[in-house]
């Protein structure tokens, strides 16, 4: 276990602290989706965690049970985002929400967080058939 020295002295405990604040983006019987986003006082960036879960099967969701194999994400997300205007537009993270698939990346804490949302109308041709987000597409 931890020695003596390494545990916070009483008074250090007033000036170390830990915070979240979440972020549901999007909530179903099936799914849940949103960010934390982390801060505390002893690191100088805020952490973002990213979550999209299947209650169902009891699992978090990523973007490879989502995106057909054969396609390379990565070029498809890249000319899909210069298309649209948004050359270089880089991501770290994504939810599902109702109107598509969000890409976003860390909050600066000046300018926010720059996101892009996919709609499910184009994202249909590129996602797997047995996709997680398959019933959200065919509703459209």
């Amino acid at each position: 276990g931890p020695s003596e020295s390494d545990l916070p002295q009483p008074e250090e405990r007033l000036t170390n602290r830990a915070y979240i604040y979440p972020d549901i983006r999007f909530a179903t019987k099936e799914l849940v989706c949103g960010n934390i986003l982390y801060s505390n006082t002893w690191d100088k960036n805020d952490k973002t965690i990213s979550f999209n879960y299947d209650i169902k099967k009891e699992k978090e969701i990523l973007l490879e049970d989502i995106w057909q194999q054969k396609l390379n994400m990565t070029d498809t997300l890249s000319n899909y985002f210069t298309a649209i205007g948004k050359p270089g537009f880089t991501y770290k993270y994504f939810n599902i929400t109702p109107q598509g698939l969000r890409f976003f990346d860390e909050l600066d804490p000046l300018y926010g967080r720059k996101e892009e949302t996919i709609p499910y109308a184009i994202l249909k041709k590129w996602t797997r058939r047995k996709s997680p987000i398959r019933n959200l597409i065919n509703e459209e």
